[in-house]
C-alpha cells in the first residue's frame, strides 16, 4: 500500500467519524427540542377555580392541547359571554397545536437528516408561527397571576417557548447544513 492509499483510507475513516459524531449531536439536540415541545403542550399555561354553587369549586385547567377545545365549547354554547373571542382563542390554540405537530414531525426529518428544500421553508414558516403563538401563550399564562379565578399560572407557555427557540436555533445555516437533504 502506498503511502497516498494509506493517506487516502485514514481521511475517510475520519470523515465517517465526524459524520457519526455529527449526527449524534444533531439526533440529541432534535430529541431534547421534541421534549421540550411535547412537554410545552402538555404542561398547564394555568389553573382556573371557579365556585360552583353554594359550596362546591370547579378547576380548570388550561393547556395548549386541551385549551382550544375548552374555548370551542365555550364558543359553541355561548358561555363566558363574548363568542367571537372565544371562536378566536379556539382557534388560535387549535392552530398552535397543530404548528407543534407539524415542529414534531420536522424534528423527525431533521434527524434523519433528509430534509428537502421545500420543508426547510415549511420550517421556518412553522418556526415562526410557533414563536408567535408560544408568546401568546406566556402572555396567556400571566392572565391567570393577576385574575380573580385564578389559582396560578403554569409552565406550559414557558416550556414550549424553550421548545420553539430550540426549533429556530436548528434552522440557522450551520445546523441546516447537517439535515438538509443534498448539502
Amino acid at each position: 500500500m502506498t503511502e497516498d492509499a494509506a493517506i487516502t483510507g485514514e481521511l475517510e475513516r475520519l470523515r465517517e467519524q465526524v459524520t457519526r459524531l455529527e449526527t449524534m449531536a444533531l439526533r440529541a439536540w432534535c430529541a431534547v427540542t421534541a421534549s421540550l415541545v411535547c412537554a410545552g403542550v402538555l404542561l398547564p399555561l394555568g389553573t382556573e377555580v371557579r365556585a360552583v354553587g353554594d359550596s362546591g369549586e370547579e378547576e380548570t385547567r388550561y393547556l395548549v392541547l386541551t385549551t382550544g377545545f375548552i374555548f370551542l365549547e365555550a364558543a359553541r354554547t355561548g358561555e363566558g359571554g363574548d363568542v367571537a373571542l372565544a371562536a378566536l382563542m379556539a382557534v388560535g390554540f387549535l392552530g398552535l397545536l397543530l404548528v407543534a405537530l407539524g415542529c414534531l414531525a420536522g424534528l423527525v426529518l431533521m434527524a434523519q437528516r433528509s430534509a428537502s428544500q421545500r420543508a426547510a421553508t415549511t420550517f421556518r414558516v412553522l418556526m415562526w408561527l410557533g414563536l408567535i403563538g408560544a408568546g401568546v401563550t406566556v402572555i396567556f399564562s400571566g392572565l391567570f397571576v393577576s385574575a380573580e379565578t385564578a389559582a396560578g399560572a403554569g409552565p406550559g407557555g414557558l416550556v414550549l417557548l424553550a421548545g420553539m427557540v430550540a426549533f429556530a436555533l436548528l434552522l440557522r445555516p450551520g445546523a441546516r447544513a447537517l439535515w438538509q437533504h443534498g448539502r
